[in-house]
């Protein structure tokens, strides 16, 4: 039988394997928690990495914004009448001493890349992105990648001229395809032709940034004065004030009181040549006797004249409305009043005279006014039309209904400084497209748009 030696384990090796364990245990807990905060701190410096550069990205952008170099430098495109200038303007005016402020959105975006909003109050007003240059890396090399700045066109401008003239705006001529609205007198089908009375025409750009620069210039390339109705929001060429000469009064009155005279029983016929062409389609056309006011009278006297509507169309032809009551006593001793409204076209006669040419009882100045009418769906291509402003019907532009919708009308748009668009009907559905307007008040130019649900 084989003897086994026993090794003998004393205390203080039970004490060394004991303390022995602890020391590893202690090491690998001590290796754990020193891996884990270490993971902990490169990916807090990691953010912190984003974060500074964001910040970077952002003070020297935003901090204090050069808005004509973040213009150019996210290659913005100029129209044909704004440029950087135009954007520089505008931003100025709407951050003025307001601060920018930033924002991170996780939208779209992966973990190599951060997005960034650059903020006016609640607006969005640009973006940014960083990207993770090297993505194998330890260290993420955080670098802009993308810049966006935002902004809308919602300005317009309005300019009322006179036909023959044209329209710069920032000095680019409008055409006649921005014509909205055009307004002649009845003085147009009394005139020789190539001569008119007044007209103006009014012209509307859309899609500005900022108030533009508006002159205008007649055939010769001469400035034409401008002024600016604050309360009408429009441009408008100032036209030469027309103001009757004493002259031009007193001869106005004398043709009338010699009409008058004549229309007393023919009292005054050869007087008239004083004022009248014989010539003329005014002398020509005198009343019969039978259609003269009175036969027999005691006496008449004149009232005080209203003279009006005085227009000026060339150096040798313009017209004055004249308006004299004269009150006649009666071979009774009965007292009538006869009122004379008439305006009078005077022209000049190879031998130096002013003398009337033709009359009417019309008002010569009375204004008719034809605007336009844009009706957008957006299926087809804009229709338009210039109607009548005070027209009281109008037939509308046939409107085919996508299947399952239901034609609502012609609304129009608008859209407020913040971008949001509101819809208002004008004209509602109709089984003829016809419509019946009152009449009573004018009718405006207007985009119409074809709404659906």
């Amino acid at each position: 039988m084989k003897n086994t030696k026993r090794t003998r384990i004393t205390p203080g090796t039970v004490i060394f394997y004991v303390l022995f364990s602890l020391f590893i245990g202690a090491f690998l807990f001590g290796l754990n928690y020193g891996l884990n905060a270490l993971e902990d701190w490169l990916v807090e410096y990691e953010r912190s990495q984003s974060i500074h550069k964001s910040q970077e990205v952002f003070q020297e952008l935003f901090q204090d914004p050069d808005w004509a170099a973040l213009y150019e430098q996210t290659n913005q495109e100029d129209t044909t009448y704004e440029g950087v200038d135009a954007y520089k303007i505008y931003m100025q005016q709407l951050v003025g001493e307001k601060k920018l402020t930033m924002a991170q959105t996780s939208v779209g975006m992966d973990k190599n890349k951060e997005k960034y909003l650059v903020k006016l109050d609640k607006s969005v007003i640009a973006d940014f992105t960083l990207v993770n240059a090297d993505p194998e890396a330890q260290i993420p090399q955080w670098e802009l990648d993308d810049l966006n700045i935002y902004y809308e066109r919602h300005n317009s401008v309005q300019v009322a001229f006179i036909p023959g003239n044209t329209v710069y705006i920032n000095g680019v001529a409008l055409d006649e395809s921005h014509i909205i609205s055009t307004t002649t007198t009845l003085a147009e089908e009394y005139l020789p032709e190539g001569l008119h009375g007044y007209r103006q025409q009014i012209v509307k750009l859309s899609g500005l940034l900022v108030e533009p620069t508006v002159t205008i210039q007649n055939a010769d390339g001469t400035p034409m004065e401008v002024t600016y109705d604050e309360e009408a929001g429009m441009y408008t060429q100032v036209m030469p004030l027309q103001e009757p000469s004493q002259e031009i009064q007193d001869r106005a009155i004398g043709a009338g009181q010699a009409f008058i005279r004549y229309m007393l029983a023919n009292i005054g016929r050869y007087h008239m040549q004083e004022y009248f062409d014989t010539n003329g389609n005014a002398y020509q056309t005198l009343p019969s006797t039978w259609e003269l006011w009175v036969q027999d009278y005691r006496a008449f006297t004149f009232g005080e004249p209203i003279l009006s509507e005085f227009y000026q169309y060339s150096d040798t032809l313009y017209s004055i409305r004249v308006n004299i009551t004269t009150t006649v006593t009666r071979m009774d001793y009965t007292l009538k009043d006869y009122n004379m409204d008439t305006t009078f076209l005077f022209h000049l006669t190879s031998d130096g005279r002013w003398l009337v040419d033709s009359k009417t009882n019309e008002e010569l100045q009375t204004q008719f006014t034809q605007v336009r009418l844009s009706f957008h769906n957006a299926t087809e291509e804009p229709i338009v039309m210039f109607v009548d402003s005070a027209s009281e019907k109008l037939e509308l532009p046939l409107v085919v209904t996508p299947e399952g919708k239901e034609f609502l009308g012609w609304f129009t748009k608008e859209v407020d400084e913040n971008g949001k668009t509101t819809m208002h009907l004008v004209f509602s559905p109709s089984e003829d497209g016809i419509v019946y307007l009152s009449g009573d008040s004018q009718l405006p130019a207007m985009e119409l748009y074809a709404q659906f649900k």
